[in-house]
């Protein structure tokens, strides 16, 4: 494994998805802070953070609004510069000098690049079926050191805003923002103390570690879990056997690692080593020491649990007690702080209700600018209305907990009421957290899991748009 795959590795457990998303602002500036600190000096990642799926994308799609003729026949001989001078593309040497630097004489287009252009063809229909105007019309990509909005091209329709309507492309099965737990959880229940990341404080403490902070009967509760998993691990890793692929990975470590002897000797001493430390019975075991074990110990603890039949029998004789410690520690953390019961209605008109505009922007990744979200070739689309134009209208949020399974979960459904009184769902989402390190349960702190978004939608109509309009 080479030093940079290593390293992200070691750091992945920071990040929402388990790994840094270099589409997520807050992923980008987080993994920016982690190298600043190993490299003791500032360093930025802002200008190499594109991509050619990205760049040409989105210039694609642009040139399809403006003009461009579907050519995939001929793909390999288009004339890129001509067809940009012969669209209706502003500021057209920024997109004829960011095509040539993937397409030019001495490169020619790889096979990725007719899949993304042939996506940009649908989406570009898409909008122009759904925004109801015919093509070609000006448009053009937002390039970084121009306008400074969220958008990735922004489209000039006749009759209408003269600053054009920003849209935001997602190639395949994008996600809209990619959140922190932190961030969701704060902004949703209005968890004062509750530190999520910023752009001047990118870097903060996990969920799990703030809310046992201090807190005597959360920590006893996650020390119970780190137990029950090791226990449960040291209870039935003699009966591994099979040919499975996870089996496989404990039986016949690739680095010839015996996990076996490792959880032996554990056995048998009844004690896990800790680095700097030495020998702690299993009875004494913490979380934090845990988090402190050798990586080994973790590793082989980890490859057990996934393997059979520990993967089968986990379902009744382990997470239900790790879903009575990180489920109750989260619970109580959040009624005891927000005053909200898990599961009961949030009515948009009461004081808890302020919260969910809070969310609202926070997740829709709403500005003072209203957009319009494209993903999947022009098949996942909606209005995402401005911050303003969130204001002047009543919500109400009906969170589902669900507090029998292994992750912390909360499946978060969204109203919004029409002028007209009636309430209409607008979205679903999820806070799903789960522990995401390398050495598996209770090896760091809990994170999101990527995250379901589902617009809400009544025959052929986008709610979304049916409450907030296009304008």
């Amino acid at each position: 494994m080479d030093l940079i795959t290593k390293y992200l590795n070691n750091i992945a457990y920071k990040f929402p998805k388990g790994y840094p998303d270099m589409n997520n602002d807050q992923d980008v500036l987080l993994l920016e802070s982690l190298i600043s600190e190993v490299i003791g000096e500032k360093f930025s990642l802002e200008e190499v953070k594109t991509s050619s799926t990205e760049d040409l994308h989105e210039i694609f799609t642009a040139l399809f609004t403006s003009g461009h003729e579907y050519d995939i026949n001929n793909f390999e001989n288009i004339d890129w510069e001509k067809e940009v001078n012969n669209s209706k593309l502003r500021n057209k040497n920024a997109h004829i000098s960011t095509i040539k630097k993937y397409i030019n004489d001495g490169i020619k287009p790889n096979s990725n690049y007719k899949k993304l252009y042939t996506d940009a063809y649908n989406i570009a229909n898409s909008i122009s079926s759904n925004l109801g105007y015919n093509i070609p019309i000006e448009s053009e990509r937002v390039f970084s050191d121009g306008k400074k909005i969220k958008a990735d091209i922004i489209i000039y329709q006749p009759n209408r805003d003269k600053e054009g309507l920003g849209v935001s492309l997602k190639y395949g099965k994008g996600q809209f923002n990619s959140l922190s737990p932190n961030s969701v959880l704060k902004n949703l229940f209005g968890l004062d103390n509750l530190q999520a990341p910023t752009e001047e404080n990118p870097k903060v403490d996990g969920i799990l570690s703030q809310v046992t902070k201090g807190n005597k009967d959360a920590e006893g509760k996650i020390n119970m879990g780190v137990k029950a998993y090791v226990n449960f691990v040291l209870d039935n890793y003699q009966d591994i056997k099979g040919d499975g692929k996870k089996t496989q990975e404990y039986l016949n470590d690739s680095k010839g690692r015996d996990f076996k002897s490792i959880l032996d000797k554990i056995k048998k001493a009844g004690t896990i080593p800790i680095k700097k430390i030495g020998e702690i019975p299993i009875k004494d075991l913490t979380w934090d020491l845990w988090r402190k074990s050798e990586s080994d110990v973790q590793k082989a603890f980890s490859k057990a649990y996934n393997a059979q039949p520990l993967s089968t029998l986990s379902s009744t004789e382990y997470l239900p007690k790790k879903a009575e410690a990180i489920n109750t520690v989260m619970k109580n953390y959040i009624e005891s702080e927000s005053g909200i019961t898990l599961g009961d209605e949030i009515d948009g008109g009461s004081d808890e209700g302020q919260q969910i505009k809070k969310f609202l922007a926070t997740i829709l990744g709403s500005t003072e600018n209203s957009y319009y979200y494209v993903g999947e070739g022009g098949k996942k689309f909606t209005f995402i209305p401005s911050i303003k134009r969130l204001d002047s209208i009543e919500y109400k949020i009906i969170p589902k907990y669900n507090e029998t399974s292994g992750n912390f979960i909360i499946d978060l459904i969204v109203y919004g009421k029409s002028p007209e009184g009636e309430w209409t769902e607008l979205f679903s989402t999820d806070v799903n957290l789960r522990f995401s390190g390398d050495g598996g349960q209770f090896t760091s702190d809990i994170s999101q899991k990527g995250s379901t978004f589902n617009i809400g939608k009544t025959g052929d109509e986008i709610n979304i748009n049916k409450l907030f309009g296009y304008n």
